[in-house]
């Protein structure tokens, strides 16, 4: 069980029952409180069974590996070290006016 994957499946499945269950209470014929009260439990129910994935899921999810980019460069930093972030490159930055930047409207 040690390399034990999260089970993207089973997600997905809560999120393809969820996405029905909210379009067949469009057709229902209830009034609106009665509406009011069937989307609030609808609501209740996703977001448990969301957290009882989460629950089931969050040993394999703390194992897996960072996300990277098509290059392999890490997406997300999860414990970024202020000695390693690199400076700020002089030739990215975008010229400001020196008075009065946001004296007129974009949109002119």
């Amino acid at each position: 069980m040690k390399n034990r994957k999260p089970r993207w499946d089973s997600l997905a499945i809560i999120g393809v029952v969820a996405a029905a269950a909210l379009l067949e209470t469009a057709y229902l014929p209830f009034s609106r409180a009665a509406e009011s009260w069937l989307l609030v439990l609808w609501l209740l129910l996703c977001y448990g069974a969301v957290s009882l994935w989460i629950a089931q899921n969050s040993a394999a999810l703390e194992r897996a590996a960072e996300p990277r980019d098509c290059v392999g460069r890490p997406i997300i930093q999860s414990n970024p070290d202020l000695a390693e972030l690199p400076d700020e490159d002089p030739t990215l930055s975008v010229a400001r006016p020196a008075s009065r930047p946001f004296s007129h409207s974009e949109a002119i």
